[in-house]
């Protein structure tokens, strides 16, 4: 009879990458919930226009900037740019529980986190490699993807400000996870720059 540990996919065995998955897979439940809590919070007072200007503006926002998020990633750990990133957002899930419902307050939220969640994908991809060996890169990535699919039934049983409170305390969850990721500072390039 095989032993339990040996049932496990030999990715977990790697401290950086449990990390990663325990922390992302907050999050991404966290984003999973945030679209349906946006129709609670926006559409009764605001109607269908405005609803859908906000989710445009973070779209817009968060497309805009990832050629400059880009960059960023590789001057800076991706493990830095994730928990920066739930930071920002943590911020904007309690701005829009706990602040205004009035429609400037709520694009400026929609734009800084569309901004923030910019580098989620291209660091979560990039820091995948540091931390698993390439032979075990699509087995990771396959988990990481499992754990990202959460459905979001809170929402229907719970008020909509609190659905954004749970969704800042999942992104908490999520930060206080990534800082424990350690990975290699970036490469610095030759030529004399510091970048």
């Amino acid at each position: 009879m095989p032993r339990p540990r040996a049932l496990l996919p030999r990715s977990l065995d790697h401290r950086g990458f449990r990390l990663l998955l325990c922390g992302r897979g907050a999050g991404d439940l966290g984003s999973e919930m945030l679209p349906v809590a946006m129709v609670g919070l926006v559409l009764i007072d605001h109607g269908p226009l405005v609803l859908g200007l906000l989710l445009g503006v973070r779209g817009a926002a968060g497309s805009l900037f990832s050629l400059l998020s880009g960059a960023m990633l590789t001057r800076m750990r991706k493990s830095t740019a994730l928990v920066a990133n739930d930071a920002v957002q943590l911020l904007v899930m309690l701005g829009f529980a706990l602040g205004p419902v009035g429609v400037p307050w709520l694009l400026a939220l929609a734009a800084l986190g569309g901004v923030s969640g910019s580098v989620v994908q291209p660091a979560s991809g990039s820091l995948m490699p540091l931390l698993v060996p390439r032979d075990q890169l699509q087995q990771a990535n396959a988990l990481r993807n499992i754990v990202g699919r959460a459905a979001g039934v809170l929402v229907a049983v719970v008020d909509v400000r609190t659905v954004f409170v749970v969704i800042a305390a999942l992104l908490a969850v999520c930060v206080a996870t990534l800082v424990w990721i350690r990975e290699p500072p970036p490469r610095r390039s030759g030529h004399g720059s510091p970048y």
